[in-house]
């Protein structure tokens, strides 16, 4: 039985270019403009620019070769995974050029919508060279990289740049140093009242405080004080640890002096070793203490020691706290700021001498800063020793203005004193 089979016309035969897509000499590509026949019965065009409504000229890069390529495999496109396709390309990677009319959906597909972003992150999650290491182009790569620097790195730039520029010291906030304290700046941390003024002699003051509750001024905190929050950033920018600052011993000691500052060695090196007493941030009162005495000479400037007395009785079911500042010009207060005859009257009343507290000012402010040791020297453990049998005192502090010392009088028994 005869088989009678009808041959399809050729596409090339009816759609046979007009024109041949030839490489310039001296350039690397090529621009194909091909041109389609007419229909029967319409004119042919009179010009190598004119062309029908229907034939629209692809004008791509040519792809590859002209020659005939016979060995499919050898020029079969690269399998390209699915998470990494949309950065393929038209033209790229499948060995040919790809023509194709702009139209309204192509520009919708071009257009950026929020869930083409979102597609996009998460076509970042997974690392190209995880499983699909040879689909991976230096190309492709780089364009991961500018996508994750548009998205992320860029646009957190400005705000990296305002928080560190923020000044961190208003209202609630913390002063936050790696090597000092972190202390908050409350509002409730200040005195109800101005102290009552009962000496003041040549720059050589003593007052006195009455405050009712406790709590608050016993709590680590920092008053609302510029001058205070000036010194504990000045302190933090030395890059020293305020807790355990090195102890600067003075050159050219003779056998006298040399034998003092060996006994404030050990100490220090006692107290730290045995963890006598305790070295904690600086309290709302004695913050208080510190930012007075600064209002008066800056202890930036011009260091100097205060010396204040802390009593303390409960009435009526509240506590209420008696404090006793004294403080003069020189690096040492005088005595007779001392305040010890008011502490005296107080303990009669009923009050109990609850701890003396004073401060240790910067070392070498002028040549080589280093903040004060917030342990107590030799002649505080003598000093506060003496004010224990004759007054009753109970504890000592010292403080450096970030952290300050504690401890009751019965724990310096192994010390030295003078």
């Amino acid at each position: 039985m005869t088989r009678t089979t009808t041959r399809r016309p050729r596409m090339a035969a009816i759609y046979a270019p007009g024109t041949v897509c030839a490489r310039p000499a001296g350039t690397a590509m090529a621009t194909c403009a091909a041109i389609a026949r007419p229909r029967a019965g319409r004119p042919a065009p009179t010009s190598p620019t004119s062309t029908p409504s229907r034939a629209t000229p692809c004008r791509v890069p040519c792809g590859g070769s002209s020659k005939r390529r016979t060995n499919r495999d050898r020029h079969r496109a690269q399998a390209v995974p699915p998470w990494a396709r949309w950065t393929q390309k038209a033209g790229r990677g499948s060995g040919r050029a790809r023509c194709s009319r702009p139209t309204a959906k192509a520009n919708r597909r071009k257009s950026s919508s929020l869930a083409d972003f979102h597609a996009r992150v998460r076509a970042l999650v997974p690392l190209c060279y995880s499983f699909h290491f040879a689909a991976c182009s230096r190309e492709r790569m780089q364009a991961l990289l500018k996508r994750f620097l548009f998205f992320f790195v860029i646009p957190l730039f400005p705000v990296a740049v305002v928080l560190a520029a923020s000044k961190p010291f208003d209202g609630a906030d913390a002063i936050a140093s790696p090597k000092s304290a972190i202390m908050k700046v409350e509002n409730a941390c200040a005195f109800p009242s101005e102290a009552k003024v009962l000496e003041d002699d040549n720059g050589a003051v003593l007052k006195v405080w009455r405050l009712e509750g406790a709590a608050q001024f016993n709590v680590a905190s920092l008053p609302k004080d510029a001058g205070l929050l000036e010194y504990q950033r000045y302190i933090a920018s030395l890059g020293i640890d305020a807790r355990k600052p090195p102890l600067k011993v003075p050159a050219n000691l003779n056998d006298k002096e040399r034998r003092i500052w060996d006994a404030e060695i050990r100490n220090n090196e006692t107290i730290y070793r045995l963890k006598l007493g305790a070295i904690e941030p600086i309290s709302c009162l004695d913050a208080l203490l510190f930012a007075e005495q600064n209002r008066r000479l800056s202890q930036i400037d011009a260091p100097t020691e205060f010396i204040a007395s802390v009593l303390s009785r409960v009435r009526e079911g509240r506590q209420e706290l008696l404090v006793v500042f004294g403080a003069g010009l020189g690096m040492f207060p005088p005595k007779s700021v001392y305040g010890l005859e008011i502490v005296q009257e107080a303990i009669k009343d009923g009050w109990e001498y609850s701890y003396m507290i004073h401060n240790h000012t910067i070392q070498n402010h002028r040549d080589d800063p280093v903040p004060g040791v917030p342990v107590p020297s030799t002649t505080d453990i003598g000093f506060a020793r003496n004010l224990a049998n004759d007054y009753g005192l109970k504890a000592i502090r010292v403080t450096n203005g970030i952290y300050t010392f504690s401890s009751s009088i019965a724990e310096l028994s192994e010390l030295d004193a003078r």
